[in-house]
């Protein structure tokens, strides 16, 4: 009976928009009762139709993504000039994308972390995207110019477990308390290579079609939002299998 009112239903919607013009206002007014009677009497059809619709865009979103990691994959993951955590030789890249006052990414960190850990075969290459706000932007400044100086996991770790604003004081104190020279690095956060390694990290962000942090990259997949080592290893496992396969 569904299959017979869903017929029925296409029908009347192709009836009552592509040929318009042959119905007078009484049967267009009918044939748009009927519809919203329909829809109201099975509103699971615009659920399905929204949830159809949301696959599609998903799927589109990723093949998008697909092809721009392809055409990422020397300067995004074999890029030894990008900051990351783990084995600098490992066989395995993942990347994260975050914002210092994510609050998700914070919730992240010690999960990587503990994947690392476990895995020392894995690396992640750790991407500033500072979506959130200006803090987020001077903070991700002084972040890459640490790790110009090789102090980048030691103020990464610092920045994310820092309750606080991200003022500029406080950014100084978090820098001086690992040990950086806060002069030098402040002038090493002002440069144009750290503005312009900012600005390609957000336009990767956006031809990856991503929206928000944290979200993960392997060179065959995006993931986007928080997950945990759990995701983490099957994603590793499948990278590892597909690799012997080849």
């Amino acid at each position: 009976m569904i299959r017979i009112l869903t017929l029925l239903f296409v029908l009347l919607l192709a009836a009552g928009t592509a040929h318009a013009e042959n119905f007078n206002a009484g049967q267009k007014q009918e044939i748009e009762q009927i519809i919203k009677q329909y829809l109201l009497d099975n509103p699971e059809i615009l659920y399905q139709a929204a949830e159809n619709h949301q696959r599609n865009e998903e799927r589109k979103a990723d093949e998008q993504a697909l092809k721009v990691l392809k055409d990422a994959q020397a300067t995004l993951f074999n890029n030894p000039a990008l900051p990351f955590i783990g084995n600098p030789k490992a066989k395995i890249t993942l990347v994260e994308f975050f914002d210092y006052n994510c609050g998700y990414c914070k919730q992240a960190l010690p999960g990587l972390v503990k994947f690392l850990d476990e895995d020392k075969d894995v690396k992640i290459i750790l991407i500033d995207t500072p979506i959130l706000s200006r803090e987020s932007f001077e903070a991700a400044k002084m972040a890459l110019a640490a790790n110009g100086m090789g102090k980048y996991g030691e103020y990464h770790q610092a920045l994310m477990g820092f309750q606080g604003p991200k003022t500029a004081e406080n950014l100084d104190k978090i820098a001086a308390d690992i040990g950086l020279d806060v002069a030098k690095l402040r002038k090493a956060a002002e440069s144009d290579a750290i503005r312009d390694r900012i600005a390609t990290n957000m336009n990767l962000f956006r031809d990856l079609g991503l929206n928000g942090t944290p979200a993960f990259a392997a060179p065959d997949r995006v993931i986007r939002g928080f997950v945990g080592p759990e995701v983490l290893r099957q994603i590793v496992k499948e990278l590892r299998d597909g690799a012997k396969k080849e």
